[in-house]
């Protein structure tokens, strides 16, 4: 019988299967998007993301968080706190403002440590 991924049930984490190129130790943290079925990828620049890779599986399944807050490291102009603050991955490992408006998704941002480059805010 082969594994089959049920998203049935599923609050705050999926599984999914993981894209060809990430790799364990080195992508977890990681913004990523869906990319096929049941499948996620790294996020490149100025991609909205479906949520974070929070660990690897090594038969190539990762658990993604998709809701919940999270703290990532971001990059460029540092994001205002408040409510539908729009962010996309940065496309290395962290999420910034977008270049061009209306291109990103909406998040509630908690908090922004401007001297650690780091941002928490609500996923989803």
């Amino acid at each position: 019988m082969a594994f089959d991924i049920s998203f049935n049930g599923i609050d705050d984490y999926g599984t999914f299967e993981l894209a060809e190129g990430i790799q364990r130790g080195l992508h977890e943290g990681f913004p990523v998007k869906i990319s096929a079925n049941k499948t996620v990828s790294l996020c490149d620049a100025e991609d909205k993301f479906s949520g974070v890779l929070v660990s690897i599986e090594k038969d190539g399944y990762g658990v993604v968080k998709e809701t919940g807050y999270i703290t990532l490291s971001y990059s460029g102009t540092a994001p205002n706190v408040g409510e539908d603050k729009e962010l996309v991955a940065n496309g290395n490992g962290g999420v910034k403002v977008p270049a061009t408006p209306n291109t990103g998704r909406l998040y509630r941002v908690i908090d922004v440590d401007t001297a650690l480059h780091t941002i928490t805010f609500r996923l989803g």
